[in-house]
């Protein structure tokens, strides 16, 4: 039979130092989802997987959003319709005799 698995908890202050943000960053990403985490007595803690895999999908955005940068640049712009050159003079109307 095993024992208990203990998993070292994270704080937030640790989490923001391991993932290169501020303090208040993390408590943002954990307010809105993107950054999974649990509370324990009230206070935010984070495992090692969590913050991983935080990291992993920033780097799969980054990724999908480099190669869209790169695809657009690669795509001639569309070039928008030719418009008449504006008049620099208001058109003077000859008076005919009548």
């Amino acid at each position: 039979m095993t024992g208990p698995r203990y998993v070292r908890l994270i704080t937030p202050d640790e989490a923001a130092w391991f993932l290169g943000v501020s303090v208040r960053t993390v408590q943002r990403l954990c307010a809105s989802g993107r950054l999974a985490h649990r509370k324990v007595g009230g206070r935010l803690r984070f495992t090692d997987s969590d913050l991983r895999a935080y990291e992993e999908a920033v780097a799969v955005a980054a990724k999908a959003t480099e190669e869209a940068s790169v695809a657009a640049v690669e795509q001639p712009a569309e070039q928008p319709a030719a418009r008449r050159p504006r008049r620099r003079y208001p058109r003077v109307i000859e008076e005919t005799e009548t």
